[in-house]
């Protein structure tokens, strides 16, 4: 019982990211390098999101830690974090990749990716084959390459992106 208060202690305390987006009428989405993104895509204390975090991990080594199960990095690699999964990375600074941040009314046009992303997150590091990183690789090309660079607010059934977003702690 006691073991059982300190855990909810420690998960009512641990720090909660979250995605700020300041243009109104702009989707909470954000697409980067580890490095574009900021120091936070590489926290290395646990913490837990509101949104949704994909990591695509090209270069490096290191662990990635998610609900206390370790993950060792072995790229290419695919990491998906859900909202409220407490994660953070051992090794970081060699992690080199794509992060792609976004939220639930990211996916309001497309509830079916929401299920998908659950699943994913039950199992949320994945080592990729040759074939698989060359689709992941050209999805985020695609994506980066339709982020809208003049602030205009974008529709959520075409799923656009935003680049104006980035993550901040609060707790």
């Amino acid at each position: 019982m006691a073991a059982t208060r300190s855990s909810e202690r420690w998960h009512r305390t641990m720090p909660l990211h979250r995605l700020d987006v300041p243009a109104p009428r702009v989707l909470p989405f954000a697409i980067g390098t580890f490095d574009t993104i900021g120091p936070l895509s590489r926290a290395a204390y646990p913490h837990r999101h509101t949104f949704y975090e994909i990591a695509y991990v090209t270069r490096g080594s290191g662990t990635h830690v998610i609900d206390l199960c370790r993950w060792p990095l072995r790229p290419p690699h695919l990491c998906v974090v859900t909202p409220g999964q407490t994660h953070h990375w051992n090794q970081r600074e060699q992690v080199h990749g794509c992060v792609v941040l976004f939220d639930d009314a990211f996916l309001l046009a497309h509830p079916g990716d929401r299920e998908l992303l659950r699943r994913l997150g039950e199992h949320p590091s994945l080592p990729l084959s040759p074939p698989d990183a060359d689709r992941v690789e050209g999805l985020l090309a695609g994506s980066a390459a339709s982020t809208p660079r003049n602030g205009a607010a974008p529709s959520p059934s075409s799923r656009p992106m935003c680049t104006s977003c980035w993550c901040t702690p609060t707790g």
